[in-house]
């Protein structure tokens, strides 16, 4: 574990969320404009009025990653009005995968909405998905952070500061699909193959876009210069790895894509 100078989960958390935003590795530009610092980050957080679940200060401090038996023993009740960030647990003979995802609907049930809707097999990831059909139930839900649902007016900046929030939970955790893919982390608290269970996701959360009509920001036209910059730098970067690798490879595909380029500058 990082030797955080934490005296309480809230900071912890903090410093553990500025820690996944602070990479080198490509995040979506809309968190790098809107936290381009830690105080950024510190002070958004603040604002929230975050509960944590008791006991998670503990977990993380511990030389051990956390337990399926700690994770089973998590109060399952999901208050109305609230958003959250939540764990589900899945379980297939004696094994078990994680999924944890943000509740951040603007209906009345707020999180309960999000995690009813994984009840119903609504909007499903990928990989929960998978982990279903594969044989997998889920046997518990909890609630790991939660908090009034804002105004209206907060809602974009928020639901950006949550998803933040949740990639922590996720360095924390480590309920990835992969042990062997970093998927854009930092350092995990403890290595990734002390984890005695699985995972159901497929992303870092700092990789997810704005949902349009949902998520817009009034972002000055500074920001939004800045955001269409590391965009470009992005899928150009994105493009060289892939023509090194296909130059690396030589497929067929390749050569005859070369040969056609070549014929047309006759």
């Amino acid at each position: 574990m990082a030797n955080y100078d934490a005296a309480d989960i809230h900071a912890l958390i903090l410093h553990l969320t500025w820690a996944c935003i602070n990479v080198t590795s490509w995040i979506a530009p809309r968190f790098r404009v809107l936290f381009p610092t830690f105080d950024h980050v510190a002070g958004l957080l603040s604002k929230l009025g975050l509960t944590f679940v008791d006991g998670l200060y503990d977990i993380i401090q511990s030389s051990e990653p956390p337990t399926i038996e700690w994770l089973l023993s998590l109060p399952s009740d999901i208050p109305s009005g609230c958003w959250g960030l939540y764990v589900l647990v899945l379980k297939k003979r004696d094994q078990f995968k994680l999924y944890i995802g943000s509740g951040t609907s603007t209906s009345r049930n707020g999180a309960r909405s999000r995690i009813r809707q994984h009840r119903r097999r609504l909007v499903e990831p990928q990989g929960l998905r998978d982990a279903k059909n594969d044989g997998y139930v889920q046997v518990h839900k909890s609630l790991l952070a939660w908090y009034p649902k804002p105004a209206a007016k907060d809602v974009p900046v928020f639901r950006t500061a949550i998803i933040a929030i949740e990639a922590a939970l996720h360095l924390i955790f480590w309920p990835m699909l992969k042990r062997t893919t970093r998927y854009g982390f930092p350092d995990a608290p403890w290595p990734r193959i002390a984890y005695h269970y699985g995972g159901c996701c497929t992303h870092n959360p700092l990789n997810e876009g704005v949902i349009d009509g949902k998520d817009n920001i009034e972002f000055t036209a500074e920001q939004l210069e800045d955001m269409a910059r590391l965009a470009l730098e992005h899928r150009r970067a994105r493009r060289r790895a892939y023509d090194r690798q296909q130059r690396a490879n030589k497929t067929p595909q390749y050569i005859a894509r070369i040969r056609a380029n070549s014929r047309r500058q006759l």
